[in-house]
């Protein structure tokens, strides 16, 4: 049970995603359109990248032998990162819907 609620805090950490792409890209001019899809997209892939690699590594070291051991943990790390990108999501939405001061 507690894998199945870590897999769903990782899936919905993963669906943030399509907010963040839409509010950086929301205010690009339609002339700079392609520039900033083509930024967007690298650095999200250079994040899986070394997403890849940190996830491997910490499962690596949390194995000793033990498979399932080591799958909880980084299942526990992972959800923990999907939980603070929701929350800085939040955070990002607010500071966009909230009227500007001056």
């Amino acid at each position: 049970m507690p894998y199945a609620v870590l897999s769903a805090l990782i899936g919905a950490g993963l669906g943030v995603q399509i907010a963040v792409t839409n509010l950086a890209t929301q205010q690009v001019e339609s002339a700079y359109a392609a520039d900033a899809s083509g930024a967007l997209l690298t650095v999200m892939q250079l994040g899986q990248v070394i997403g890849v690699a940190t996830v491997g590594t910490l499962f690596i070291s949390l194995m000793h032998g033990q498979t399932g051991q080591a799958s909880f943990g980084t299942a526990v790390a992972l959800a923990a990162l999907a939980v603070l990108a929701g929350l800085s999501s939040l955070f990002l939405v607010k500071a966009k819907v909230s009227p500007a001061r001056t």
